[in-house]
């Protein structure tokens, strides 16, 4: 503005009331020389930085012509005042010349400096702007409130999810590590379609396709597909038309278990391991397993074992606490480790990702006889830091079994106390389960769970989620022949939208932990055999597990899981 007004006050001005004007008497003189420059001031301020606002918005050009034809014509009568008569053609050529340099000169002028004008306002609006932003950015901190960031938290969540059930999972690699009995144990798979469709199952040494139905599909494979100890290429891929969910199950009358198959798009490439500690260790059945599929060619695999006492054997060689085992691998072939010591804590690195699947060929927790537990393990980076432990119906008492793959600070609240532990890399804590418990940690953490045997009903082995990976809508099936149930887990005020196949959910067992004003709820539901659906019809995000009894046998396994995007 300063700007403007400074190039109009060099190039021409007026007379007002009480104003002199030296106007020399030579008409010959170029105009500019008959121009008092003070006197223009007042003009131009009332004129010009009035308008000046609606030059920016409206034609320069257009704007200076008309101005610069008013000055030119108040020119022209105070011209025709002084000399006392009409302004003659040579006067009026020179005015008109003076009208046309001043219209360019202002028009060139605004062209070239109207910018720079325009960028210090800019910067001016922008830096208080920015201030004020700060301000209210502050402000705003110190006004969010835990729902809040629960909220913005369950969005983030609810966004990841919607993308998941929209990209659906068409394709895995499963393994069936070594069963209890090779003669009577039967390997399965429960399929859960999404839409009709057809299923293609490859292996090594099979191929086969077929069609599926909506809901549940029921599939016993070959007993070849089992593991024994060794390199072998019995890595099963599964691809398909639509979305699936996958339950790799190995049944036998009194040692079954199974796991919820994790989709070749999450799996990646390093791993810690669970199982539990081995009740006998003179007694190859109880042993602790490691189990591992290629899922290209060309991968290089590392274990770093961890255990108390002997060593592992593999092509011939030893290997104790501490030490690395090192193999190339290709596509779907497949590697399993067995050892009379809980291989717990111990970490499995590739190059390219691969699946991982562990537990113990058959053991026990306290009492009764021994059944297989197993596992698919979670990768380290779809692992969380905050859990709760849902109700195991008809079992009293679990153990917990924490893993940390770094060093890290855990408080731990029991339904009736609370304490804190923490752990080193590779290491992990056990803690006694009874209806509800909640973990927090300052580092994610690898958590199942071995509910103890009672009522005649075996231990099995059961991965526990974290609550930033629930969902608000599971299908899931619910193998045969077992006395089943749900388990469900969420944090909020009260039970509400729960529904199961279209039908509102009778809750049976209800326990509920308040931490910090946050209140963590778990409750179970019996449920029947077949293909279900359990949704929150409000949108409430929640865990569930499936598990089940029979007479000195039991299962479980989560329904599902919310995985963690690449870059989240």
């Amino acid at each position: 503005m300063k700007l403007f007004v400074a190039i109009l006050l060099a190039v021409f001005c007026h007379r007002t009331k009480g104003d002199a004007v030296s106007l020399p008497l030579n008409l010959n003189a170029p105009i500019m020389a008959h121009v008092n420059m003070s006197s223009i001031k007042t003009y131009i301020d009332k004129n010009f930085n009035e308008r000046l606002p609606a030059l920016i918005e409206k034609d320069v050009r257009q704007m200076v012509i008309s101005e610069v034809e008013r000055l030119t014509e108040h020119l022209t009568i105070t011209l025709q005042k002084k000399i006392g008569k009409t302004v003659n053609k040579t006067m009026q050529t020179k005015l008109n010349v003076f009208s046309e340099q001043l219209t360019e000169n202002v028009h060139l002028s605004l062209k070239q400096n109207i910018t720079e004008m325009v960028k210090s306002e800019i910067t001016v609006v922008s830096k208080q702007f920015t201030e004020k932003m700060y301000k209210l950015e502050k402000k705003m901190e110190k006004k969010l409130t835990n729902e809040l960031l629960e909220k913005l938290q369950e969005s983030k969540n609810h966004c990841r999810e919607i993308c998941d059930k929209r990209e659906g999972f068409y394709e895995y690699a499963v393994i069936f590590t070594e069963p209890y009995s090779y003669s009577t144990t039967k390997p399965v798979f429960y399929i859960h379609g999404h839409d009709n469709g057809n299923v293609t199952i490859t292996s090594k040494s099979f191929n086969s396709n077929m069609s599926i139905t909506k809901g549940k599909n029921k599939i016993i494979l070959n007993k070849e597909v089992f593991l024994r100890v060794g390199i072998e290429n019995k890595g099963i891929h599964i691809t398909s038309t639509v979305p699936i969910t996958v339950y790799v199950f190995q049944t036998q009358l009194h040692t079954s278990d199974g796991y919820a198959a994790i989709p070749i798009k999450f799996m990646s490439t390093k791993y810690i391991v669970s199982s539990f500690t081995v009740w006998h260790h003179g007694v190859h059945d109880y042993n602790s397993f490691i189990g591992i599929v290629s899922l290209g060619g060309n991968i290089n695999v590392k274990v770093q074992l961890k255990m108390k006492k002997g060593t592992v054997k593999y092509k011939g060689k030893e290997f104790g606490n501490g030490e690395i085992i090192e193999i190339n691998m290709s596509a779907f072939q497949t590697l399993q480790l067995s050892h009379n010591y809980d291989l717990s804590g111990s970490v499995i690195s590739s190059s390219k990702p691969i699946g991982v699947v562990s537990g113990n060929i058959c053991n026990k927790v306290k009492s009764n006889y021994c059944s297989h537990s197993t596992e698919m393990m979670l990768p380290i980076n779809q692992l969380d830091n905050e859990f709760i432990i849902p109700l195991i119906q008809t079992r009293q008492k679990s153990t917990v079994r924490l893993l940390s793959p770094g060093t890290v600070h855990i408080n731990v609240h029991l339904k009736d106390r609370h304490y804190d532990t923490r752990l080193n890399e590779g290491d992990y804590h056990d803690l006694i389960h009874n209806d509800i418990s909640v973990v927090q940690s300052t580092g994610n953490l690898l958590v199942t769970v071995f509910p103890h045997e009672a009522h005649g009903f075996d231990s099995y082995m059961m991965t526990v989620y974290g609550i930033n990976q629930y969902k608000s809508d599971y299908e899931f099936i619910i193998p045969s022949d077992f006395s089943s149930f749900v388990s469900i887990t969420f944090c909020g005020d009260a039970i509400r939208g729960f529904e199961i196949d279209g039908h509102v959910m009778k809750v049976d067992k209800v326990f509920e932990k308040t931490v910090l004003k946050k209140k963590y709820i778990t409750f179970s539901y019996n449920i029947t055999e077949g293909a279900h659906r359990i949704k929150n019809t409000i949108g409430i995000r929640f865990g569930l597990w499936l598990y089940g009894n029979r007479r000195n046998d039991g299962y479980g396994y989560p329904a599902g899981i919310a995985f963690w995007k690449k870059g989240d």
